[in-house]
């Protein structure tokens, strides 16, 4: 039995003995192998266990009735970890001993996560995905054998960032929870909710009064400048003399004050020279199981931060 996975992460039968692969392939196995070439009749090429293997044109995506592939996408397959399942048997492809090329399928491997797996999900499923382009208003990430779900920009973090790009990168294993489904049936996807509620960050960070750490400017305000010291955590410095601080700079805090009742944390500029830029390393939470309702903000908070995952957007 197949577990559905980003196309990345599935066991690379490039590396695989043939015997190995031969396995695999009779239990029907989803199975991953860099594409090495695409020819002139559009066929991409493969080695798995040492054997010749090739998909063709119309065996590259999953392409929905009524449409046809554009041929970027086998084009943007060659160097690329692609995933599939053998259109033939064992015995087919090694008769008598005498081997003879395997034809693979991606959008059979594609049809078979679809139905499957993504189809049965249910909102708040926390699922592994990985980040395969960023564009303004979110990021496009690989939520099973190179589907795509998009992740907006707004469910990256509640510490609101101006890029996707100054929390992930691509090619980087994250994980989300299924938030809903778009029109076309593509998973809508949030991240937020798996970076911990600010109690959460707060003791996970050791963060205190008296503590000096380095942050990221956010958001420069006229009644104080917010600074990020965790990807779900922000605190607050007075605007006096700090004027000239710009969204994305790195610096020190010193933290004055923790205050759970408002989830405030009040800090002091220490050094704003610091050069470079700096990226937190998300730290998730929650890796599994599913999740209807969360709340970032402590018990009585003014101000309430929360998600429930069967409406159509979360509060802030």
């Amino acid at each position: 039995m197949n577990t559905f996975l980003p196309e990345c992460m599935y066991p690379d039968a490039g590396r695989m003995a043939l015997g190995e692969v031969m396995k695999r392939i009779e239990r029907g196995e989803i199975l991953q192998s860099t594409a090495l070439s695409l020819d002139a009749d559009r066929t991409l090429h493969f080695e798995i266990g040492g054997m010749p293997a090739f998909m063709p044109y119309d065996r590259c995506a999953l392409v929905p009735a009524g449409q046809e592939m554009k041929p970027v996408v086998a084009m943007t397959r060659v160097g690329q970890p692609t995933c599939f399942v053998a259109m033939n048997t064992a015995k087919q492809i090694v008769p008598a001993a005498s081997q003879i090329a395997c034809m693979v399928s991606r959008a059979a491997a594609q049809e078979l996560c679809q139905t499957e797996y993504l189809d049965k999900l249910n909102l708040g499923d926390i699922i592994p995905c990985v980040v395969t382009s960023i564009a303004p208003f979110g990021a496009f990430c690989d939520v099973g054998c190179g589907i795509s779900g998009l992740l907006p920009i707004s469910y990256i973090s509640v510490s609101r960032i101006s890029s996707p790009a100054e929390r992930l990168t691509v090619g980087q294993q994250i994980w989300c929870a299924v938030r809903r489904r778009d029109d076309t049936g593509r998973l809508i996807l949030s991240m937020r909710e798996l970076l911990g509620t600010w109690q959460e960050n707060v003791a996970h960070g050791g963060f205190e009064p008296g503590k000096t750490v380095v942050g990221i400017v956010r958001s420069v305000e006229t009644y104080g400048i917010f600074i990020e010291i965790a990807p779900n955590l922000v605190g607050l410095v007075d605007t006096d003399e700090n004027d000239d601080l710009t969204v994305g700079q790195t610096v020190s805090v010193f933290i004055k004050s923790v205050v759970p009742e408002k989830a405030k944390i009040k800090m002091a500029i220490v050094n704003k020279n610091i050069p470079g830029r700096t990226m937190f390393e998300p730290h998730f939470f929650l890796t599994s199981g599913n999740i209807q309702h969360w709340k970032f903000t402590p018990e009585g908070c003014s101000k309430t931060i929360e998600t429930v995952f069967n409406d159509a957007a979360p509060t802030a």
